[in-house]
């Protein structure tokens, strides 16, 4: 299995196969906190080997900069059915609503598949004016 994207961004969508993005970012800029950050989405697209073909677990954490969830884990399943010659591949988005932020600094997306650590798309809470 590889990564081929994995991205905090404004708006995601798949629809049979094909990953849509739109308003990739990895900062957040905030005079004061606490804030809540209305909406955003994690998305990936994995590709699966032909070998890998059925179905996968995959885990998605929001952690702060001391390693604390954020949010509660999202959990679920992938079925890889269609493989094209030799892999397939799987578009996956979690759209997030009010995510809160209580502390500045490298906020951390992660994803694991089948209990395995992939990818990491960080999220950085600065100090500032939006």
């Amino acid at each position: 299995m590889k990564t081929e994207v994995f991205v905090l961004c404004d708006f995601a969508q798949e629809n049979d196969g094909k990953l849509s993005l739109m308003g990739a970012f990895d900062i957040l800029v905030a005079r004061q906190l606490p804030i809540i950050h209305p909406i955003m989405c994690a998305a990936t697209r994995l590709r699966f080997a032909v070998y890998e073909l059925g179905e996968h677990r995959f885990r998605i954490e929001f952690r702060d900069p001391d390693n604390e969830l954020i949010l509660p884990a999202f959990e679920n399943t992938v079925k890889l059915e269609n493989i094209s010659d030799d892999s397939g591949v799987a578009g996956l988005v979690l759209q997030l609503t009010q995510v809160p932020f209580a502390k500045y600094g490298k906020h951390r997306v992660i994803l694991y598949v089948d209990g395995q650590e992939i990818a990491e798309a960080p999220l950085y809470v600065r100090h500032g004016s939006p």
